[in-house]
């Protein structure tokens, strides 16, 4: 195996993790940013707040998305052993 080689193989893990982890972090980022809008009209400044609908949502996310997480993630498993196969 080359550097080149290598390379391809860290961005495509990288673009995987990239594609696996982006919906869950929108998601909660934009509930996040509506919890914040909400507190700062309401001036309820509380933690829990802001702290209980994010994790509910990643969990509910994260439930939700664990099927298509787990066909990409054996995905790139199949691809990255085919990959280092090819190059032996």
């Amino acid at each position: 195996m080359n550097a080149d080689q290598a390379v391809e193989l860290l961005q495509s893990a990288a673009w995987t993790m990239l594609t696996i982890g982006a919906p869950i972090l929108g998601a909660v980022v934009a509930v996040s940013l509506c919890v914040g809008i909400l507190q700062a009209a309401t001036q309820v400044h509380d933690p829990t707040v802001n702290s209980v609908p994010r994790l509910l949502l990643g969990v509910l996310c994260l439930i939700w998305l664990l099927p298509w997480m787990a066909s990409r993630l054996l995905e790139y498993t199949q691809e990255s052993f085919d990959g280092v196969t090819r190059f032996f």
